[in-house]
């Protein structure tokens, strides 16, 4: 595995995200949707794992993170820190990708999904294709009581909440897009979005030598890259 990582990859990056099961609108989101509890919670999914060839926008991270990416980079994506359906505190492991295609513009990203016949991805901000709904996504609501008064509200109610928080959830991406407008491409190498493997402050610390901050991409050593894989049971990768 070694030997390929300094053969054919370029940069391995390390990326965190929240989960849809984080929040009780996400669990409503999983029950009545069938939707995995490990996809990410927001109205355009960033990163997108519902597509055979997930996708990675500046939707997020803006210029600190896909404006970076080219293929053959590796990037590990997983949770922001909580307890994921346990009862203590960790981090699940959620995807190893591999970049294959950089676009300029999410036209093009269009393109070369439609060319596939393939869903052309919710984060690709073009015309006929509109944002998840609100109650598909894990909400925006910070505080725990928020969330809990919205939940008490009649379904009308919470459509007309919903549908102006995605708008305007929405119209932020659509700016982002348009300021950077790449849009990343990748195969999958591992994914789970149902189970995933658990990784614990002291497998982060065994790993790391110190805590990390996941919500900022970092860089990762080849070493430290084959101590996250293994928790993912990746042990090799050949080339195509």
């Amino acid at each position: 595995m070694t030997d390929y990582i300094k053969k054919y990859i370029k940069t391995i990056r390390l990326n965190s995200f929240h989960p849809l099961c984080e929040t009780d609108i996400g669990q409503n989101a999983v029950n009545k949707f069938g939707y995995p509890p490990f996809i990410d919670a927001s109205c355009r999914r960033e990163p997108d794992f519902e597509n055979p060839f997930p996708s990675i926008t500046a939707l997020c991270r803006q210029e600190k993170f896909a404006p970076q990416l080219y293929p053959n980079d590796i990037v590990v994506y997983m949770t922001v820190k909580g307890k994921w359906l346990t009862h203590f505190d960790h981090y699940r492991i959620i995807a190893i990708l591999e970049v294959i295609e950089r676009k300029d513009t999410h036209l093009q990203a269009k393109s070369w999904y439609t060319n596939k016949g393939l869903t052309i991805p919710s984060k690709c901000m073009i015309h006929d294709n509109p944002p998840h709904s609100f109650n598909e996504t894990g909400g925006r609501y910070e505080k725990q009581k928020d969330i809990s008064n919205f939940l008490t509200y009649p379904p009308d109610k919470q459509k007309i909440i919903g549908d102006r928080i995605v708008s305007h959830w929405d119209n932020e991406y659509l700016a982002k897009s348009k300021k950077w407008s790449c849009f990343v491409i990748s195969k999958p190498i591992f994914m789970n979005l149902t189970d995933p493997p658990i990784l614990t402050d002291q497998d982060i610390l065994n790993i790391f030598k110190k805590k990390i901050n996941t919500r900022t991409p970092k860089k990762l050593t080849v070493h430290e890259f084959t101590q996250i894989a293994k928790f993912a049971d990746v042990n090799f990768i050949r080339p195509n």
